[in-house]
């Protein structure tokens, strides 16, 4: 397990380190990212997460020393690495979100940081070493600072049974295996077109399709994502969903199909 402290780079624990996160980079938590399926790997890696914690980043590396409370959450593309690296030290602390806390999109969250509970931290923060924002305290900034102390959490009843909890997950499950069918729908009539052009013309002339095909499959695959969007949501008026919604599983498919 990970231990708070500062090593030397370029040590014994540094490669031991920087070995881990290469073997972590083949791992496509990118793709996890907004489900209940990254709260379960994070959780395998050692990491401390609530009940109802929703985590839209990858940028996660220090599992042990990570600890999220019920209803938390991490912005997309939010870095709660739990490391830095200065003047020749690889730092490694804690990084705490209390209940009902959020951190917003593309925030960093730097080693031994701390939200208590209902508090927040805007998109596009910094938030330096070593810092705590109390309870109810919102802060915004680069670096980040305090501009409000009243926040208070929106309440929605959220479902917690056993049973709807495996449903969602296994909604998120069928909606890889339907991406992958998206994805087959839009090479297939084109890798059968250029096997057409290879037996008729020869494999270099089919060649010479290969960008007129590429822009064909971009064509199909943005087709059937304004397809997708359309018959899922329609138009949309601002709400609040909880996160274990069938609303949600829907909006979360579409953004997994605009980052594919």
């Amino acid at each position: 397990k990970f231990k708070p402290g500062r090593y030397p780079l370029w040590g014994n624990f540094y490669f031991r380190f920087w070995l881990l996160r290469r073997i972590e980079s083949l791992a496509a938590t990118s793709l996890l990212t907004g489900t209940p399926l990254l709260n379960w790997y994070c959780r395998a890696m050692g990491a401390k997460i609530g009940r109802h914690v929703f985590i839209d980043s990858h940028v996660i590396h220090i599992y042990d020393l990570l600890k999220l409370d019920d209803f938390s959450s991490i912005g997309n593309e939010a870095q709660a690495s739990g490391y830095s690296i200065k003047n020749g030290y690889l730092t490694i602390g804690s990084i705490e979100l209390g209940k009902h806390s959020s951190i917003g999109t593309m925030t960093v969250m730097s080693p031994n940081t701390r939200l208590g509970d209902d508090a927040g931290l805007g998109g596009l923060s910094f938030l330096a070493e070593g810092l705590c924002i109390r309870d109810r305290e919102t802060w915004a900034g680069s670096p980040a600072q305090k501009i409000s102390g009243s926040r208070r959490s929106v309440d929605l009843e959220i479902s917690s049974s056993a049973i709807r909890s495996i449903l969602i997950t296994g909604a998120h499950l069928l909606g890889f295996g339907f991406l992958s069918l998206i994805l087959t729908i839009s090479s297939y009539p084109l890798m059968r077109l250029f096997d057409w052009a290879a037996e008729a013309f020869g494999e270099g002339y089919a060649l010479l399709t290969t960008p007129l095909l590429a822009g064909l499959f971009i064509l199909f695959f943005s087709l059937q994502i304004i397809a997708v969007k359309w018959l899922f949501f329609g138009r949309q008026r601002p709400r609040h969903f909880a996160i274990n919604s069938a609303f949600y599983i829907r909006k979360w498919f579409v953004d997994l199909l605009l980052k594919t």
